[in-house]
């Protein structure tokens, strides 16, 4: 009885280690490919298109590109839709009321084939890596708090249950003496 107590205990132990390690997820590949591997190849594509380390054009068979189409707002028959282009770029500028730094951005443009694209649903590269992240961290956020309560759950089930039988047993042997 001891070996399986001290097994769920460190069974317990491993998944709240193994949730901490979800919660810092941008860090550990491994965890990045099995927690949203879709949405980090969208992260790692927004940057090279915005760092002029790719292509222009980048079809729906590269990673990340699918999954951008699918979260694009307002984009209907995504199906139609076969690759992601760049548009202009542009500076943003702040508003004088509120104040601010100005920023550069530039959209991006579904294609309906690899040389037409769909200007009524330009998207800013800005817009998109926030619904990005936003997705990223609910995704993450939720698996690394399941893992992190199962592991301590299981934990704390075992030496809740151990102190409860470790008691009673006490009890018992010093009640027979």
């Amino acid at each position: 009885m001891f070996s399986l107590k001290v097994t769920l205990f460190a069974i317990g132990l491993v998944i709240t280690v193994i949730g901490w390690g979800f919660d810092n997820a941008s860090h550990l590949s491994v965890v990045r490919e099995w927690v949203a591997k879709d949405a980090f190849a969208a992260q790692a594509l927004l940057r090279e298109i915005a760092e002029g380390r790719s292509d222009s054009v980048h079809d729906r068979a590269e990673p990340g590109v699918s999954y951008l189409l699918e979260i694009w707002p307002e984009l209907q028959e995504r199906n139609l839709f076969v690759a992601i282009g760049r548009g202009g770029a542009y500076l943003q500028l702040p508003d004088s009321k509120i104040g601010g730094e100005p920023s550069a951005d530039f959209d991006l443009l579904p294609m309906v084939d690899g040389t037409r694209y769909a200007k009524d649903y330009t998207w800013a590269a800005r817009r998109a890596h926030e619904a990005v992240n936003a997705d990223l961290e609910k995704r993450v956020f939720r698996w690394s708090a399941v893992l992190f309560f199962l592991g301590l759950g299981i934990s704390g089930t075992v030496g809740v249950y151990e102190l409860i039988t470790g008691r009673g047993e006490r009890l018992a042997r010093s009640s027979a003496v």
